[in-house]
């Protein structure tokens, strides 16, 4: 279940921070990628998780055109050059998720490990300074984020969900990323009645 009406104050913090994401960017326009803008809504609410524990969900979610939800398990956001994912393997590294720069609207980078003992297709998801790693790419997406890498075609992304145990201040036990090809990805944030802002 969506939030609705006004943004409480993580929503505005979340806002504030891909806004000022935005405005980091130093490349000049005419030297910049093409820019891919993904359309999203701020998704805040409780479920239950597979365990039967409660989980917060806490950031933004991704909306086709008429407004609706994108489900995760399609890999889709409203622009087709941008990949909508989890990241596999995060109890691995439980200290690396509770790091702030694993909070929605955070950067990420990716590196491919193509000498990875388990899968040659193997991608690591690290922070944007490439100094802690979070996980990977889930296997049933990392042949193709390997593949452009291989064909020199480098992807990034952005933080932008997190599920925590209980409520906002509990534990966070997994993110959800947009993957989009290295370079501006922008993220227009819908309100419930239909606005946007970027």
């Amino acid at each position: 279940m969506a939030s609705s009406g006004q943004p409480d104050g993580f929503g505005a913090a979340v806002r504030a921070m891909f806004k000022r994401r935005a405005r980091q960017t130093t490349t000049p326009a005419a030297a910049r990628p093409s820019t891919i803008t993904v359309k999203v809504v701020e998704d805040t609410h409780l479920f239950d998780g597979e365990n039967g524990s409660t989980l917060w969900c806490g950031g933004y979610t991704p909306v086709d055109e008429d407004g609706s939800f994108m489900p995760i398990s399609e890999h889709e956001a409203s622009d087709p050059r941008c990949i909508y994912s989890n990241v596999a393997g995060v109890s691995h590294r439980p200290e690396a998720l509770q790091q702030k720069c694993f909070s929605p609207g955070e950067k990420i980078s990716l590196r491919p490990e193509p000498t990875n003992a388990y899968d040659a297709n193997a991608v690591a998801v690290w922070d944007d300074s490439g100094t802690v790693q979070l996980g990977y790419v889930p296997a049933a997406l990392s042949g193709r984020v390997a593949e452009a890498f291989r064909n020199g075609k480098p992807l990034d992304g952005t933080v932008i969900s997190e599920f925590r145990v209980g409520s906002k201040r509990g534990k966070r036990v997994g993110v959800h990323v947009l993957l989009a090809p290295l370079g501006e990805l922008r993220v227009s944030v819908s309100d419930a009645e239909g606005d946007s802002e970027e």
